[in-house]
């Protein structure tokens, strides 16, 4: 049974190895007459250098019942060159300007007519079997969590782990940790909440994996053994080049949802962050507000302006926060609090004095 290398163009000169002159074994999918249908969007943006990789990793797969978009925003680098090349393969591309990454992902789902939906960015890669192992997985979940590799180059890749789920929901949200790459979730379930943000354009997966789980709950994802997807770390990712609006973004999305549950105003003025409203503000009834509140508390007032002004040796402020942090959260027993809750009762001349000695 042959697949589609031998049909494919050439691989580049001087590159070998998966994608380039390996495919996954067609014969990986004899032992099923019907997978379900799989549809992977490659939102893109002058990423020539990457991009050929990308399309080969997803079509090399063989899978039996594939459906593959590439929504280009209008690239000048010679991307449109390599879709042209590829276009026999791929069921729909275009190539003009759009919104940015978020619109062309829901352009991109507006297309869709496969089971599950993921997209894989233009410097991404599918690993060898990667749709394999998501095709086989349990059909009864809504959200697959698979694994995923990082780092500058296939060949130099590590382990990444896979999305974490946590003992609640709101330790799952607030704590995330997200491999994209590795997340394949039932089309209709992304239809269901408006597709990713279109006015979100770097934790758009976290708001959307964050809207699936308060409408399906926890119980709704299951996991992936494999490792299915790479995700490339290069110094003109977006986490490389802006990583400061990853974190504003995220602090708004929390602030939104801070806002509709009436958290404390002490609360969220120290999450921060500023975020257009959500068009439409996702049912938040499966959220515990005070279970929510103790962890954005840990993660963006006790990291935030409390350890900050520690680091800073600003005593006047650490001690002003500890305070106003410990009136919200008077039972607070984390062990971090608990050492700092200690310090911050000493008198400020002392921290000082011990400040002083410390430098030297």
């Amino acid at each position: 049974m042959s697949g589609l290398l031998a049909s494919l163009p050439a691989p580049l000169p001087g590159r070998s190895g998966w994608p380039w002159n390996v495919e996954t074994d067609p014969a990986t999918y004899s032992h099923r007459s019907q997978w379900p249908r799989i549809s992977i969007v490659t939102p893109s943006f002058n990423q020539g250098a990457f991009v050929e990789e990308t399309i080969r990793s997803v079509l090399l797969q063989n899978y039996p019942d594939l459906q593959y978009i590439v929504i280009d925003g209008g690239s000048t680098d010679g991307t449109v060159n390599i879709l042209e090349k590829y276009s026999p393969w791929i069921d729909y591309w275009v190539s003009e300007r759009d919104r940015g990454q978020s619109h062309a992902i829901n352009k991109g789902l507006a297309r869709c007519d496969g089971e599950w939906f993921n997209w894989i960015n233009s410097d991404d890669c599918l690993l060898p079997g990667g749709l394999a192992a998501v095709g086989q997985a349990s059909q009864t979940s809504l959200i697959l969590c698979a694994g995923e590799v990082i780092g500058g180059d296939l060949h130099s890749s590590r382990p990444a782990g896979r999305t974490k789920v946590g003992p609640t929901l709101e330790e799952t949200i607030v704590n995330h940790y997200i491999c994209q790459q590795g997340l394949f979730v039932r089309t209709d379930t992304v239809r269901a909440v408006g597709g990713v943000r279109e006015d979100l354009h770097y934790v758009m997966d976290l708001d959307l994996l964050t809207r699936l789980l308060l409408r399906h709950g926890l119980g709704a994802v299951a996991e992936v053994p494999d490792e299915v997807a790479f995700y490339r770390w290069h110094d003109q990712a977006k986490g490389s080049t802006v990583p400061d609006r990853f974190i504003e973004e995220e602090r708004g999305v929390f602030q939104e949802m801070g806002r509709a549950l009436g958290l404390s105003p002490q609360l969220l003025q120290r999450v921060g962050g500023s975020v257009p409203a959500a068009a439409c503000m996702p049912d938040l009834s499966r959220l515990d507000p005070s279970r929510l509140s103790r962890l954005l508390a840990r993660k963006f007032w006790w990291n935030g302006p409390v350890e900050r002004a520690w680091r800073l040796r600003d005593f006047s402020m650490f001690k002003r926060e500890v305070r106003y942090f410990l009136q919200a959260f008077p039972d607070e027993n984390v062990p971090r609090v608990a050492k700092l809750r200690r310090i911050s009762r000493v008198p400020i001349i002392f921290l000082r004095m011990l400040s002083l000695f410390r430098a030297r």
